[in-house]
């Protein structure tokens, strides 16, 4: 057998010659000719994918159906788009019995992504529309049977597809005004945080439009009573969370239900478990960088993920080009864009005299709970290498999970008298404590979507981010530098009033006309009465974002 060739052009043609020897040659002779282009593929992902993807069909074909499998993912590893290998390891794992690799969870997701990569084929929204039935997911199976209908009224197995859904509930009808819904979030009041607040706040906001709002989440011993703000709390009991959701279902009787969390998470997955007839079901996925790293270094998990989340009424995501924005593109998701908002709270005059700071007295802010991703300990360690007097100010409480790093927390700021730990606070206290700052900070090594920018935005005080920090890069009013250059650049800034006043107002302009809860309220109410997607919401023209 002659060496292969190493010009890309040489290789496409010789692989295209192997595999038009699949008629005429015995199966052998072709694998160990595929097997020898291997080497020479390395660099050419998009090759080396169609002839792993070939090796796995003949593989199927000899009945060797683990190795298939391993193939199969290998060629999808080399190039995630190799459509081929998407079809033909749905069909594997539609078919086995096994539960490590027959997940039809995972052969949705699968399904769901070439229905992305090649819209116009029929043929792949009959699969997906058999998928979501065998995952019991009947309004996408009636979706998807649309889709195909559109495309090719005549393709096969559409009939048969359309027969099965005529004996099941078609989609529940658009809302035509609003109804009643049941949000899910992982903590809520009295836990301090993003997630609760953002929960609390498209609560009220939500409730203002006319939707009959509830609370379900996880049960705090420090909760005193069964409501807040008017808002009705169901509790869930660790261990117990598919369980408490039907319960609360059962008791709230939602139109739809509205889940923000991390998408490992329980008002997620839970959610997107629950079987029909089910309220409409609206995510928020809240994805960070090691969120998605872990998704997407795991790829039986993020298939299923896909699987899962492909059954939701809507999808939103918190970013434009985010982590989660990417996630829900790469999954074929419709785009609903569903940014953070904020109220701008009215400011407690009296909170920096709290913190032990002098009237009018400069200072530096940074407000975040006590989680290791925020870095708080590595930004006292670049505070520590500076000798000037300028107080930091550090708004937060305890993660529940993680006690030793406040305690760290504690004991650096102990030994630094420009640190003041003002633990927890209100909502007027921090907006008081950003009328008075000269800059936020927020050092996290991973964030979302932070909320924090936009309160410092709504209070025009210009803030300085880490790399880190997800979509941060989307607003105006602040500069991203890495941590060491946390506190030379808050030095300048405070050095140069223009500018600092200047992102102060370019910040607060961009939340005005972009992440309040005029603007992201009715984007909700939307998506809750039953649209899919969203029209775009874009900055005001020659809005400046944030700069590097």
């Amino acid at each position: 057998m002659s060496a292969p060739a190493t010009d890309p052009a040489a290789l496409e043609a010789e692989l295209d010659a192997v595999e038009a020897a699949f008629g005429s040659a015995s199966l052998a002779d072709v694998a160990a000719r595929l097997t020898a282009l291997l080497p020479a593929l390395d660099r050419l992902p998009v090759l080396r994918g169609r002839v792993l993807c070939d090796l796995g069909v003949i593989a199927h074909a000899d009945g060797q159906v683990d190795g298939a499998y391993e193939l199969l993912e290998a060629a999808l590893a080399a190039d995630p788009e190799c459509l081929e290998a998407i079809e033909n390891l749905a069909d594997l794992v539609a078919t086995r019995g096994d539960l490590r690799r027959g997940d039809p969870r995972h052969a949705l997701g699968l399904r769901r992504q070439a229905t992305r990569l090649m819209p116009e084929r029929a043929d792949l929204w009959v699969a997906l529309g058999n998928g979501a039935l065998a995952c019991s997911e009947s309004p996408l199976a009636h979706e998807a049977a649309a889709a195909a209908r559109q495309r090719d009224a005549g393709v096969e197995g559409l009939a048969a597809l359309e027969e099965q859904l005529r004996h099941l509930p078609a989609p529940a009808a658009p809302l035509d005004q609003p109804g009643k819904v049941l949000i899910a979030v992982e903590f809520f009041h009295p836990s301090s945080g993003g997630c609760e607040r953002l929960a609390e706040d498209a609560a009220v906001a939500l409730r203002d439009l006319g939707w009959d709002v509830e609370i379900v989440t996880r049960a705090l011993p420090e909760r005193r009573g069964p409501a807040h703000r008017g808002l009705r709390v169901h509790e869930i009991v660790e261990g117990r969370e598919m369980h408490d959701l039907a319960v609360a279902i059962g008791a709230a009787q939602p139109d739809a239900l509205l889940a923000f969390a991390d998408p490992r998470a329980w008002p997620i997955v839970c959610s997107l478990s629950l079987p029909h007839p089910r309220p409409r079901i609206v995510v928020v996925p809240c994805v960070n960088g090691d969120g998605d790293t872990w998704l997407r270094s795991h790829p039986l998990i993020l298939r299923h993920y896909a699987g899962t989340i492909a059954g939701a009424g809507a999808v939103g995501h918190s970013s434009n080009h985010g982590f989660d924005a990417r996630l829900c593109a790469d999954l074929g998701l419709p785009q609903a864009y569903v940014p953070n908002a904020v109220v701008a709270a009215e400011p407690d005059p009296g909170a920096p005299a709290k913190a032990g700071l002098d009237p009018g007295a400069p200072f530096l802010l940074v407000v975040g709970n006590h989680w290791p991703e925020k870095d708080h300990l590595g930004l006292l360690a670049q505070l520590a290498r500076h000798d000037d007097d300028l107080p930091l100010v550090q708004v937060g409480t305890p993660a529940p999970d993680f006690p030793e790093v406040s305690a760290q927390i504690c004991e650096a700021a102990t030994r630094d008298p420009r640190v003041r730990l003002f633990g927890r606070a209100t909502r007027e206290e921090v907006a008081g404590l950003m009328q008075a700052a000269s800059a936020l900070l927020l050092p996290s090594r991973v964030e979302a979507t932070p909320l924090v920018i936009l309160e410092a935005m709504s209070h025009r005080l210009p803030w300085i981010a880490t790399p880190g920090c997800g979509a941060v890069h989307e607003h105006a009013g602040g500069i991203i530098v890495p941590l060491d250059e946390l506190l030379p650049t808050a030095r300048e800034l405070l050095a140069d009033e223009p500018r600092r006043r200047a992102l102060g107002e370019a910040g607060h302009d961009h939340w005005a006309a972009c992440y309040s809860w005029e603007h992201i309220a009715p984007r909700y109410d939307a998506l809750l009465r039953g649209a899919r997607e969203l029209l775009p919401l874009v900055a005001p023209s020659g809005q400046a974002l944030a700069a590097a």
